[in-house]
């Protein structure tokens, strides 16, 4: 699944249970949403798992140059709040989880 975020586009991968309970993973620096092999074995027959690639990482759109030093971050956040109401579909709750970048989350 693609999503349409500004000012590009995310990929968001998205495995297991298509009907279970949404279960959003979001990677650190430098990798992908392709990152989480063991969570998925361990997940993907109870959940329907959502692992998007952030901004600049993956198949997903670069950083803007003309935001990057300013607002990184601020994109960031925007992009996963895109993801977030994507795979909610308005209704659905989600479970997240992330892996910390040390000082940089």
């Amino acid at each position: 699944m693609n999503t349409q975020t500004e000012p590009g586009r995310l990929m968001v991968h998205e495995l297991g249970r298509a009907e279970g309970p949404t279960l959003v993973l979001l990677h650190g620096f430098t990798d992908s949403g392709l990152c989480w092999p063991d969570a998925v074995r361990r997940w993907r027959d109870d959940y329907r798992i959502v692992a998007p690639d952030a901004r600049g990482h993956g198949e997903s759109a670069r950083f803007d140059p003309a935001t990057r030093g300013s607002n990184l971050f601020g994109q960031m956040v925007e992009d996963a709040v895109s993801v977030l109401e994507a795979v909610s579909n308005g209704v659905d709750p989600w479970i997240r989880a992330r892996f910390r970048d040390g000082a940089s989350s």
